[in-house]
This record gives C-alpha cells, structure tokens and sequence, in this order.
C-alpha cells in the first residue's frame, strides 16, 4: 500500500513536470484576467445590477430547501429558479466557513483552470485558448457563477472518453453536469449516442439523472423561462457547454483556422459581447 502510495505520487510529480510550462501559461492567464475583472468590477456586490444570478445562487446556499421546484410549484415574476448543483455543492463550504465569495469565486477559479488544462490534454493548446478567449466563458469564468464547475465536468467527461477509453466515467461526469445546467442533458445525450458501449447501465444514468433533473428543477426552469423571457444578454453564455464538444471533435478544423477563430472572438467580444456588458456596469 505505501509502496503504491509512493508511485502514485511520483507519477503526479512526473505529470506536473512535464505539464509544467503549459500550467503556468493557463495559471498567468486566470490570475490576469481575474485582476483585471476585480479592476473593472469586483464580484463582491452580489446585489449590484447585472449580478442577479450570484445573489440568487447565494440565497439558495443559505436556503438549499428553496432550490427544489417539481412541476406544479406555483411560478410568479418573483420565483427563482435555478438549478441545484452550485448552491449545493458550495453549502458544506460554505457551512464551515460562512463567506460565499471567497469559496464561490475561488472555486470557479479552480474548476476553470481545471476544464482549461484537459482541454489541451485532449485537443492541444490552441484549442485551449480559443475556449479561453470565448468572450463570456473569458468574464463569467471569473464569476461565482456555475460556468466553471459545468466546463470542468463536460471536459472532464471528454478526457474519460477521448484518453481514457472510458465510457461510465464519461457518461457519469456528463450526466452530473445536468443538474448544474440544463444543457447538460444534451451534451449526455450526444454522449450516450455516440458511445459504441450502449449498455444498460450507461443508459439507465441518463434515464435517471435526466429524469431527476428536470423533475427536481427543470421543468419549472423551462416553463418560468417561457412565461417570463429570458434576458438577451444571457444567451451567449448558455453557447458555453456546447462549445466544448464542437471545439474538441472537430479539433482539427478549429486548429487550422485558430487565428481567424481568434478575430471573431475579438469582433464578438467587442461588438456584442464586452461592449454589452460594461453599458449594463455602468462603464460606458
């Protein structure tokens, strides 16, 4: 058992080291862009305008019993409906050290970088960095928002399939990212679909965590978003999960054209994106 302990951790060390360049690109990148996001507008001021969506994953984190909406919770322009993973998965933190900004945007900086990281693992670093320049995953990444933690399990579910070979592990982590996002239920279909190994297990983790996702919150999601809209600013981001699974199958494509990807970028984020967002903060 030591001796075993002893190789595992010589193999991290060894996977760190070889790692070690593209880490610290990803790490200056992050910590950059989140200074300059503190700069522009701190985080901090959850009740500030535009920042809705942190104020209302807060109160859920204080009152996890509010998240759960099954079909026939009466909907009003007041209800809140979210889905459960973030508050959820921040409450025990939060619990034993009650600041929701330190833990929330700390580990949205991690999951970022995490999601940043296997993205190059599976499709190399210029596919890395066009995830990275995505204007709203570039700023909401940077947010105590779920953003990272979805990123970060979608890829995470992609290195199980494309590295590893392993399709439990691939259709486990992708089921779980639906219940921070219903988006998720897609990506896991796509998944379960393109698996060569449609076995009943694989199918019953779909079958049961999408049932359970849009049961516990998703149709009430869904019907709360058709009854009263949903803002236009928020669309973008919701382009975010699918991203991942058209930049990493189609690596190839977005490799050759990586700089006249990058120009659309700039060009989205400055028109449409950036230039939306900093009206909405008051800096323009």
């Amino acid at each position: 058992m030591e001796m075993s302990l002893k190789n595992c951790g010589k193999e991290l060390v060894e996977k760190v080291k070889s790692n070690k360049k593209i880490l610290i690109k990803i790490l200056i990148a992050k910590i950059l862009t989140l200074i300059f996001i503190f700069y522009l507008r701190p985080p901090t001021n959850l009740s500030a305008i535009g920042f809705s969506d942190g104020e209302m994953y807060f109160n859920f984190t204080k009152n996890p019993k509010d998240l759960f909406k099954p079909p026939g919770t009466k909907l009003t322009p007041t209800t809140y409906v979210k889905p459960p993973g973030w508050p959820l998965f921040l409450l025990p933190f939060y619990t034993i050290y009650p600041n929701w900004i330190f833990w929330s945007i700390g580990f949205s900086f991690v999951f970022s970088f995490l999601a940043l990281f296997l993205i190059y693992k599976i499709s190399g670093e210029k596919i890395m960095w066009l995830f990275f320049f995505y204007p709203y995953f570039l700023y909401h990444s940077n947010f105590p928002l779920e953003v990272s933690v979805l990123s970060f399990l979608l890829t995470l579910a992609f290195y199980y399939l494309k590295l590893k070979n392993n399709y439990f592990f691939a259709n486990l982590f992708c089921n779980l990212s639906s219940f921070f996002r219903l988006e998720g239920i897609l990506i896991s279909l796509y998944l379960l679909l393109k698996n060569s190994q449609k076995n009943v297990m694989n199918i019953l983790l779909f079958i049961t965590s999408t049932i359970s996702a849009i049961y516990v919150y998703g149709y009430s999601h869904l019907l709360y978003n058709y009854l009263y809209g949903t803002p236009i600013i928020a669309y973008p981001r919701l382009v975010i999960p699918f991203l991942i699974p058209v930049f990493i199958e189609l690596k190839e494509f977005f490799t050759k054209h990586f700089w006249k990807m990058m120009a659309i970028w700039v060009v989205f984020g400055v028109f449409v994106g950036y230039l939306k967002i900093f009206y909405i903060w008051n800096l323009l």
